[in-house]
């Protein structure tokens, strides 16, 4: 074993050296044997008790001799195994014994025992007066300190290692324990940081987009309804809806990665086709932003086992985030490719780049390249974090590529290949036919929530009645039985689904129920389903779905 060049943490800082100190003088006081402990890092004395005064007032006194002792010390350190004790007779003539001392497979400080002789050898006195000289020593008063250095049997020190091996592998348990709660504590402050980092973040990126919405409700209140104004405020609201509807979005979905509770639909499908799909859909923004994007995708299909859905979500995510960091008149390439059993992906950027530093970190949550904010284009940096959670589940893997600030990115992304096999094209839902004249009950505490709800389904040429609590849509629905009722799940006192369980027991299955509701777990939508629920839609609604379950 050999002295670390440059140790993580030093024993010192691990624990009460007084309290070692304390163990030390025990030990010498029991057996007489000269004990100390010395860093493993640059040598010094941490805790040293009965050593000789032939060592501390000639040997390591004198700046000769000092270097002796300093030869004996590395000779020990260099010949130390974990666990194992090591003796040497020191270039002084006399016996020393080592143990390191390892805490978490490093070695941060060695216990020395010694130096002392054995009962049966007797010291070489003309080499000790010919030390006296070269070295200057006062001969009597060295030769008197040599005859102070303590003997012992064979067998004695024996016992002594034995005892001292355990007290070592005790001082490194309680170091490797302070150690691990040294991390914890670490772990805590770095978790609260990035805690309040992205409570930050958070807060401004959800009152970013509430600035135009409020802006866009001013101008249509007092602009001309068919006008031009109006129509940019109503795109403004529009678009910053659905980018607070990513927000949450991709917090829900981070959250659902971590806990395990994103189920996949898994089907057969053609990967170049989601990619070329994908990138057609997002061309407009990438060109808006004054971007070129090339599709690089074979004509052959590259078949994988996955859920077509998430699938484009990791696609739309790593375009997207390519788009976000590459200056107008840049290049994104969309290329896929299969081979060696692997379908591959890749998305290349000719963007800001990646600091090496930063290339594995950019896919854990919250994390951005940039961190202030001031960054490109805002955002969460939750984009590469659900990239790699949805590539984990599909049984993939993803990794980042860039020679540095300024050069670029690139992103890999592998899935295993799906036996070959005729991909299913994927049909989307339809609209249904219309069929108007339904009479709606819309049932929501929120006031503003459930009158706009009910002018949006009146605009799609139904009849709408509102209720704000339970017993007053239990109520509504007796006097005038409804066809449809759109029904919130957090009602205060009478639930949703009691409401649900109260209205199906009165119609059985005459009536179509549909939960609407910001509660859209997985378990909230099997919830919903046993009190009676037909469907459930999450908010914030889409005016399309509405329109299709009302048709």
């Amino acid at each position: 074993m050999t002295r670390p060049d440059r140790p993580s943490v030093r024993l010192a800082q691990l624990l009460d050296m007084s309290i070692v100190q304390r163990l030390a003088e025990a030990n010498h006081r029991a057996y007489g044997m000269p004990i100390g402990i010395v860093d493993a890092f640059d040598g010094s004395i941490l805790v040293g008790c009965g050593w000789q005064e032939i060592c501390l007032d000639f040997h390591r006194a004198n700046p000769a001799s000092r270097e002796r002792c300093r030869e004996s010390d590395d000779f020990i350190k260099s010949h130390l195994t974990p666990g194992e004790a090591c003796a040497y007779t020191c270039k002084n003539g006399m016996r020393d014994i080592g143990v390191p001392i390892v805490v978490a497979g490093e070695h941060l400080a060695t216990l020395f025992l010694g130096q002392f002789f054995y009962e049966n050898e007797s010291p070489d006195r003309e080499s000790f007066v010919r030390q006296a000289k070269v070295f200057g020593y006062d001969e009597a008063a060295y030769l008197a300190a040599l005859d102070r250095v303590p003997t012992f049997d064979r067998r004695s020190v024996d016992d002594i290692v034995a005892y001292d091996r355990a007290l070592v592998r005790f001082i490194g348990e309680l170091a490797e324990g302070a150690l691990r709660q040294r991390q914890a504590e670490e772990a805590l402050r770095e978790a609260d940081r990035r805690k309040d980092e992205f409570l930050s973040l958070l807060s401004h990126e959800l009152r970013n987009p509430l600035a135009p919405i409020r802006n866009s409700i001013y101008v249509l209140e007092h602009a001309e309804p068919a006008g031009e104004q109006a129509r940019r405020a109503r795109a403004v609201i529009e678009r910053q809806t659905d980018h607070l509807t990513k927000l949450v979005d991709d917090l829900l979905d981070v959250t659902r990665i971590a806990k395990g509770k994103i189920a996949l639909r898994r089907a057969r499908l053609d990967l170049a086709t989601v990619a070329r799909r994908t990138g057609e859909d997002l061309r407009s923004i990438v060109v808006a932003r004054g971007l070129e994007l090339v599709l690089e995708l074979p004509s052959a299909p590259v078949l994988v086992d996955g859920d077509e859905t998430r699938l484009g979500q990791v696609l739309g995510n790593l375009l997207q985030n390519a788009a976000k960091f590459t200056p107008a008149g840049g290049r994104i390439v969309l290329s896929a490719r299969a081979g060696g059993g692997v379908a591959e992906i890749r998305v290349r950027d000719t963007g800001v780049g990646i600091a090496p530093g930063m290339l594995e970190r950019v896919f854990e949550p919250f994390v951005q390249a940039e961190s202030s904010l001031a960054r490109t284009d805002g955002g969460l940096g939750l984009g590469l974090a659900l990239v790699k959670g949805l590539v984990q589940l599909h049984g993939g893997e993803v990794r980042a590529e860039s020679a540095g600030r300024g050069e670029g990115t690139e992103v890999i992304v592998r899935f295993p290949l799906a036996p070959p096999a005729l991909a299913r094209d994927a049909t989307a839902e339809g609209p249904a036919p219309a069929s108007r004249g339904r009479l709606v009950l819309v049932v929501d505490d929120n006031v503003d929530a459930a009158d706009s709800l009910a002018e949006l389904v009146e605009m799609l040429g139904h009849s709408a009645m509102v209720a704000y609590d339970g017993p007053s849509a239990i109520a509504r629905a007796a006097a005038n039985p409804p066809d449809v009722v759109l029904c919130d799940l957090g009602l205060p006192g009478m639930s949703g689904y009691e409401v649900a369980r109260a209205l199906r027991a009165g119609r059985g299955d005459d009536l179509r129920l549909v939960a609407v509701s910001g509660y859209a777990q997985p378990e909230d939508v099997k919830r919903a389903a046993e009190a009676g629920f037909d469907r459930h839609v999450a908010k914030p609604t889409d005016p399309g779905v509405i329109e299709r379950i009302l048709g």
